[in-house]
């Protein structure tokens, strides 16, 4: 199977969530309208044009390996087997960073702008769960994003990229 096979869009009924328990979009954190569903995975978006986006982005790369990294809290053992459970889940996400960094910058090389969202998205969320809000390992992502939305002509939200890591 390709990898253009290996996921569906279903449209969601969002008549069937308990009120304010609705899905949120992984891209811009709207209220979801579908979702993508993998063999790996399954995401929400708020449109089908974001999840098929974000899938030829960078989901369908990373969609087996983020599953038992969501799933990681499930997980109970003893005071070691958690230890090492959480730095193995550190670095992995520190390695999806490189990854979905790298994917980001590819597509805007390629000058596939609107690709190089998603990927930049993702590694800010793997950072910000790293190292937190405000680390300056995130300027990378946010500068990809602002260079992203620049190449798409979307000049107010270049302009709205901000750099949250606080003054020391």
């Amino acid at each position: 199977m390709s990898q253009d096979n290996d996921f569906q869009i279903i449209t969601l009924n969002t008549l069937s969530f308990p009120k304010g328990r609705a899905p949120i979009c992984s891209l811009t954190s709207l209220p979801a309208t579908c979702k993508l569903v993998s063999p790996h995975i399954t995401l929400h978006y708020a449109t089908r044009e974001h999840a098929t986006c974000a899938w030829h982005g960078i989901i369908a790369l990373i969609a087996p390996l983020l599953g038992p990294l969501l799933d990681s809290a499930a997980i109970v053992g003893s005071q070691e087997d958690r230890a090492k459970r959480d730095y193995t889940v550190n670095r992995s996400k520190r390695t999806l960073i490189d990854l979905c960094q790298q994917e980001s910058s590819k597509h805007l090389v390629n000058g596939r702008f609107e690709l190089a969202i998603p990927g930049a998205i993702q590694a800010l969320k793997f950072l910000k769960d790293t190292f937190g809000d405000g680390a300056i390992e995130a300027v990378p992502p946010y500068l990809l994003l602002a260079e992203a939305n620049l190449g798409l002509n979307k000049f107010q939200q270049s302009e709205e990229v901000r750099f949250t890591y606080a003054p020391i």
